[in-house]
């Protein structure tokens, strides 16, 4: 065992041993007086905590029970974060730091599946949720509830206040997809009631996902030939009740073939969805561009010349650490020759949406104008503007899938003007782009893939790579070495940028700007 994985997690403290606590309810002293019993005969509890995330603390009460069972530990209510060994988030830390001289729980072993999950598993569908979740029941005595992995179903009516229009391409009405939130459980229903499954999951995935969920691809029997050949994941998609969710999951360019076939046919879900008469937002001159969590933009020689700069931090701002010190910020940088744009922050993350909790309205910030027309102005050619979603962006706090910029998806269907992520960054796949949009990487780019790339931005397309101060050393550098494969000297810098003064929300690291070099055709509403 080299690593392992820990979300939200919290750390573990010795208190004094306690006896019996009585605020435990009559019958629950009845359940941990068969539990103390189980222990005392040789049986094994394991206790699992997590951070208070979503304000989910059941900390005093798992605590509470390793006091009625007289052991000395608890848990601490506080949270364990790592910025530098994570799986993509600093919550989601990675640890090697094993105590291997007292205990022999790190060797491998027959029988431990990935992620916790010891599959693929057969089992029996006991209950259907909606058209996305379903529990089953297997044949090794466990049950799991379901999430299908790679799709989302519309949400039913009651649970509309959970639903986004924006992630729905060119469907704008949310009872529309009230309506086939239900046709989707029905067919859920239909497919699976009953039925007998076999559960696996992705080596590119989590085994399961923050709500203790099952991701799952789902085989069964769907054409009653008695094989469990179909794939339930692929089949809503097929059948218009789903849209790929933009993961990292292997199946994910196939499942999107079949959402564009889907779509093109314009029946089920897909039956009001019209991207080209979707309503435009947003597309005006731009005064004003935020930049969270940002660094600044230097060359592979040192700072960045001004003419190749359009924005800059306002003079308030302040610039901490960075091989490269300026006394006036750069936060964008071009290069002309080699079609390639750097900045230095994920500045269409939906984290900073107001509808997504945000504290603050950003909707009269010109981000969406201003990334649009920085595309296009590197671009030679027309079509997609592309998003990479295959080097680990997923689940990166510090970077960007589809799913983290489905206001800005929904931006560019005002402009006529499709968002796709792609996974495999093949030749056919760059193909439909006219620009493509890397945010920093986990995982590092193939020569196969820098040559598509290279080939790509020879047929007219740009490369638009964004940084952010969070990012981990290793995408920093990722992002760092494909602008120097592509031919380019710019770099992001390896500081932080923040202002105390001109800022969003009151948070010094989200801050705005009005510096503009205007000769730069990139400020003006899209067209």
């Amino acid at each position: 065992m080299r690593e392992r994985f820990g979300g939200t997690a919290k750390s573990l403290s010795l208190g004094a041993k306690l006896g019996p606590n009585l605020r435990f309810p009559a019958h629950a002293l009845c359940e941990l007086a068969d539990l103390c019993d189980y222990v005392n005969n040789g049986g094994v509890i394991f206790l699992h905590d997590q951070s208070d995330y979503n304000n989910y603390d059941e900390t005093e009460n798992l605590n509470d029970i390793a006091g009625y069972l007289q052991r000395a530990f608890r848990f601490n209510d506080d949270e364990v974060v790592d910025s530098t060994n994570n799986s993509g988030n600093d919550y989601a830390i990675l640890t090697g730091n094993f105590n291997t001289a007292n205990f022999n729980y790190f060797e491998d072993r027959s029988g431990l599946g990935s992620g916790g999950f010891d599959g693929p598993k057969t089992g029996t569908v006991s209950t259907v949720t909606d058209g996305d979740t379903f529990s089953v029941d297997f044949d090794d005595g466990t049950t799991e509830e379901i999430r299908v992995l790679g799709i989302d179903t519309p949400e039913k009516k009651q649970n509309q206040e959970y639903e986004r229009i924006q992630e729905w391409e060119g469907i704008e009405s949310l009872n529309h997809l009230a309506d086939w939130g239900k046709n989707a459980t029905d067919f859920a229903k239909q497919e699976l009631d009953g039925a007998t499954v076999t559960v696996g999951t992705d080596s590119e995935e989590g085994a399961y996902d923050p709500f203790g969920r099952l991701l799952g691809y789902v085989y069964y029997d769907a054409d009653g030939d008695g094989s469990r050949d179909g794939l339930y994941n692929l089949k809503a998609i097929q059948g218009r009740y789903a849209r790929v969710y933009g993961s990292s999951l292997t199946k994910h360019e196939s499942f999107w073939d079949a959402e564009a076939t889907a779509q093109s046919n314009g029946t089920g879900v897909w039956n009001q969805s019209d991207p080209t008469n979707s309503s435009e937002i947003r597309d005006r001159d731009a005064d004003d561009i935020f930049f969270p969590h940002t660094t600044s933009v230097r060359t592979s020689g040192g700072a960045i010349a001004d003419s190749r700069v359009p924005v800059y931090a306002e003079s308030t701002a302040t610039q901490s650490g960075g091989s490269v010190s300026y006394d006036q910020i750069p936060l964008a940088g071009v290069d002309e020759n080699a079609n390639v744009g750097v900045v230095g922050s994920p500045l269409i993350d939906e984290s900073y949406e107001a509808d997504e909790g945000f504290g603050t309205d950003t909707s009269g910030y010109e981000n969406f104008v201003f990334v649009t027309n920085l595309a296009d102005y590197l671009s030679d050619t027309s079509g997609d503007i592309l998003i990479d979603g295959g080097h680990g962006q997923f689940n990166a706090d510090f970077a960007l899938s589809s799913e983290d910029a489905a206001y800005y998806q929904r931006y560019l269907e005002g402009q006529d003007v499709a968002f796709e992520q792609v996974n495999t960054l093949s030749s056919d796949n760059l193909s439909r782009g006219r620009a493509l949009i890397v945010t920093s990487p986990t995982e590092c780019f193939s020569s196969t893939e820098v040559s598509n790339i290279e080939n790509f931005i020879s047929n007219g397309g740009a490369v638009v790579l964004l940084g952010s101060s969070k990012a981990s050393d290793a995408a920093h550098v990722t992002v760092n070495d494909l602008a120097n494969a592509l031919g380019s000297d710019l770099r992001l810098n390896d500081d932080e940028i923040t202002d105390s003064t001109n800022n969003v929300n009151s948070d010094s690291t989200i801050p705005y700007t009005t510096v503009f070099d205007t000769s730069f055709p990139l400020f003006g509403k899209y067209s």
